[in-house]
Parts: C-alpha cells; sequence; structure tokens
C-alpha cells in the first residue's frame, strides 16, 4: 500500500501523458493563480466520496491487523486556457486516463479509474477583462487502502482471583 494520495498521482498521469509542466496543474483551493499566458491549465478536486467495503482481519502470519477500506470517490477535473487549449485538448484527459502509463499507475497504487468518465461541462466565463475557456469532467476513482498495526492484547490479566462456586 502507498500513502500517496490517489488525487496526486491523476494529476501526475494527466501532466505525464499531456506533456505538461508542474505549474500547469493544480489541486483545487490551493492558492493559485491562473497566469494569463496561453497556456492549458488543469485543477483537479474531491467531489464526493463513499466507502464501499470496509473490513479487519488478523494475519496470523504477521501478527497484525490489517484494516482494508474500499473507496469510491468522485474527482472534478477542470481544464482551462485563456486561449483554445482547453477547447481543443479537452478529449486528451480521457485519452490520458485509459494510457499504458495509468494503468501502470493504478496498479502500483491500488486504484482504478472508471473507463467512462462524466460529460465535459463548459464552465467557461470572463475573468475580469478575459474570457475562460474552462471545460469540467468528474471521474470516478475506486481505491483501496490498508491500515496494519499490532492490535492489543486481552491475555495477560494482573492479579487474578479464582472463585468457584461449590
Amino acid at each position: 500500500m502507498s500513502d500517496r494520495e490517489i488525487i496526486k498521482v491523476l494529476g501526475d498521469i494527466l501532466k505525464n501523458q499531456m506533456g505538461l509542466r508542474d505549474d500547469q496543474i493544480m489541486l483545487a483551493y490551493s492558492k493559485f493563480d491562473i497566469p494569463e499566458k496561453p497556456d492549458l491549465y488543469i485543477a483537479l478536486s474531491y467531489i464526493s466520496g463513499k466507502a464501499i467495503g470496509n473490513s479487519s482481519h488478523f494475519d496470523t502470519n504477521t501478527n497484525r491487523e490489517q484494516i482494508d477500506t474500499t473507496m469510491h470517490d468522485i474527482i472534478q477535473v477542470d481544464i482551462m486556457s485563456f486561449d483554445s487549449s482547453a477547447r481543443t485538448r479537452k478529449e486528451e484527459v480521457i485519452a490520458a486516463l485509459v494510457s499504458i502509463f495509468s494503468l501502470q499507475q493504478q496498479e502500483k497504487y491500488n486504484f482504478e479509474i472508471g473507463r467512462i468518465p462524466g460529460e465535459f461541462i463548459n464552465a467557461s466565463s470572463l475573468e475580469e477583462t478575459k474570457f475562460l475557456n474552462r471545460f469540467t469532467i468528474s471521474v470516478a476513482v475506486t481505491s483501496l487502502s490498508r491500515i496494519e498495526r499490532f492490535p492489543s492484547y486481552y491475555d495477560k490479566f494482573q492479579n487474578v482471583e479464582e472463585h468457584v462456586n461449590v
């Protein structure tokens, strides 16, 4: 299991497959101003999440408790630009999600991206004096996280008294 956040892995997939720089991918609500140069920018944010599986068991091989949680999350991908890049490259987001690199990352970090994302929604707007091309799409992600720890034992009692009823 990895401690890597799935949303950051998703950002790495998009960056790698779309040929973007680090400063073109951001997590939403992270105080990032969109530069006014004509480039493509992508913002990722968690929309919702639901536990679809939760279990705990004791591994006798390691003497550790394993708690597995399976989550189904919806991640929003916003593609933005002050030029036509967002409009002309939005399909590359979908292509990046099914690439071989993406599949390798999904296997490495124990998650799966839904094969068919939601529809693109045109969320373009006027930002001050410039028109921002912005398209939003939702992506479903199912992930597995595991917590391992040594459990507390209750088999070492002190000052035990035994009483027998006759």
